[in-house]
């Protein structure tokens, strides 16, 4: 993820402190609107960041309520970590009293909202709070987003059945020399039935093509054990399709790319995605999956799992999130709890030609079933279960495209 920046006003205040703390650290997740969390202020811990994706001229109010002892404080950052916004620019609030913050983004982009004691640094108080971040006004979109019904790949028409984008990339290494490589995906798309399928990069900085291929023949051969599905092995490499995407110190890194899937004009039926490469370096920086059903896709159900890798100590966790930042529903364990009804991803399985393992699921993996009916993005969440492990995964998705 983006490397940390102290700010100005608040950080800077409490950095001393926080480079000393050995038994409480500061959280950095994720928030939804609408949605109450909370966490607790120590000494080894004087902040917490909320972190929240705003459109151009969302206005939000934010609740922090104090408890145990806590005068709370609330500040917001922009997505250079510059503060922006506090909530005592009127007077501290009260201990075990409510701060609030009435705030509007003037750019569309990542907020970090901070949890905080009065005085930060210079302040005595701690204790526990709850946060609440709730959507007052927006803007309606005047601007036409729609996605596109179909591309090119090469001279073949494709239609577009769903697009993946990771928010954020990783962090370079610093003294990496040009042309090592910092981060690599695999993009592997096969068919279960008659969908023939084609995979598409672009690069949005540039606004370009990449990349887009319909060869597959490295994965005949290769067998896909899903819980209820049928086993597929790849017979023909019409019926799949792979691409892998390598960022070096000398390139864009990955997060600029854009995976589309899609399938060839003519073609329909049920097919999976899956997605190698991705590790949670950072226990309290989930990664985001931004996904979009293609127009023609769009009432399409999806099965997501999350898998660590081999020998990872990553437990997976899964939370889908709507357009406005919403939390529609998460998983740890599939097949347990609030995911009772997706299938364990216990027997799911991967295998290469000669039978060894490329993934394998467990008992712990997160899943997911839903279906979108709307072509209008919405995100992934990818975690670990209480942000406290780390590890390597691959994310696996079953769709069909009518």
């Amino acid at each position: 993820m983006r490397t940390v920046l102290a700010f100005v006003t608040l950080i800077t205040l409490i950095w001393p402190a926080l480079a000393q703390a050995e038994r409480d650290f500061p959280l950095e997740v994720p928030i939804t609107l609408g949605t109450m969390v909370g966490d607790t202020i120590t000494e080894e811990a004087l902040y917490d960041w909320w972190v929240i994706y705003l459109d151009e001229g969302d206005t939000i109010l934010i609740e922090m309520q104090g408890y145990d002892g806590l005068a709370p404080l609330i500040g917001v950052l922009d997505d250079s970590r510059q503060a922006i916004a506090r909530s005592d620019d009127e007077g501290d609030a009260d201990v075990d009293g409510v701060a609030k913050l009435e705030f509007r983004a003037e750019a569309a982009g990542e907020y970090r909202i901070v949890a905080s004691r009065a005085g930060a640094s210079d302040g005595t108080t701690i204790g526990t709070y709850t946060l609440l971040a709730t959507l007052i006004s927006r803007i309606p979109t005047r601007e036409n987003l729609a996605p596109e019904t179909q591309f090119r790949c090469d001279t073949l028409l494709i239609n577009n059945a769903l697009s993946l984008h990771f928010a954020e990339d990783v962090v370079i290494p610093e003294n990496l020399p040009p042309g090592a490589p910092i981060e690599t995906y695999l993009i592997t798309v096969a068919s279960f039935d008659t969908f023939e399928p084609a995979v598409r990069v672009v690069s949005e900085t540039i606004g370009a093509q990449l990349d887009c291929t319909r060869d597959a023949a490295q994965m005949t051969g290769v067998t896909f054990t899903i819980p209820t599905q049928p086993q597929l092995t790849v017979r023909d490499s019409a019926y799949a399709a792979q691409v892998a995407a390598i960022s070096t110190a000398a390139d864009v890194l990955l997060g600029d790319l854009v995976f589309t899937v899609g399938g060839l004009e003519g073609t329909s039926g049920r097919f999976v995605v899956l997605l190698q490469g991705r590790s949670i370096a950072n226990r309290r920086a989930p990664d985001v999956l931004n996904v979009r059903l293609g127009p023609r896709a769009r009432h399409a159900t999806l099965t997501v799992y999350m898998i660590s890798d081999k020998d990872s100590r990553l437990d997976p966790h899964l939370t889908l999130v709507d357009a406005n930042g919403a939390a529609l529903m998460e998983c740890d364990d599939a097949g347990a709890r609030e995911c009772a009804n997706v299938p364990s991803a216990r027997g799911l399985r991967v295998t290469a030609p000669d039978g060894s393992t490329i993934i394998e699921g467990g008992r712990y993996d997160a899943g997911l079933i839903f279906q979108p009916n709307s072509a209008e993005p919405f995100s992934l969440y990818l975690s670990s279960r209480n942000y406290d492990t780390t590890g390597g995964y691959a994310v696996l998705i079953i769709a069909e495209f009518e």
